[in-house]
């Protein structure tokens, strides 16, 4: 997947998210490079709107030898700045992602795929959305409404259709 892609971004789970990082980001890592050694990787911290991971936290998740090769990027869902606007969503929520990896050539992630009780399952596409999007996007798809849709509920993913929410 790396072969001709310049610019990849590995998205990796926050401080919360109890993932073995330290075992699979440098499998992942070589795989990359070995598609291209001179793919320019850049790790982008999926907080969602959470807290920001700590360097003591990184340190932890990653081991200093990746935090050493790789440059790590904290994702702050409250910065419009690193925002590029992708548009609206059918939920009629606006759609806000980390300019990294809306920019990037490649984009991967790691993390868990397990049950989550209104998004069908975790990890996966929530690593993007909400884990690298606006404060008003997280927010707006975190609504009421849509957690109470008939089809959101645990290891679903059979509607992927949602009402209009009223908070976006």
């Amino acid at each position: 997947m790396a072969r001709g892609k310049r610019r990849v971004v590995l998205i990796a789970s926050d401080h919360t998210r109890p993932v073995p990082s330290r075992l699979l980001v440098p499998a992942m890592l070589e795989q990359i490079y070995r598609g291209n050694p001179d793919a320019q990787v850049t790790i982008l911290i999926a907080t969602g709107c959470h807290r920001g991971t700590t360097t003591g936290e990184l340190e932890r998740k990653f081991g200093r030898e990746i935090l050493d090769k790789v440059p790590v990027v904290i994702h702050d869902s409250t910065r419009d700045d690193q925002m590029v606007d992708l548009g609206v969503l059918p939920s009629g929520a606006p759609l806000a992602v980390n300019r990294l990896a809306a920019e990037a050539d490649l984009l991967v992630a790691e993390g868990f795929i397990e049950p989550h009780f209104f998004a069908g399952f975790s990890g996966g596409r929530k690593s993007v959305l909400p884990g690298v999007c606006s404060t008003v996007t997280v927010y707006a798809n975190h609504c009421s409404r849509l957690i109470d849709h008939p089809a959101a509920h645990c290891g679903s993913l059979q509607d992927t259709s949602s009402p209009r929410c009223p908070c976006s």
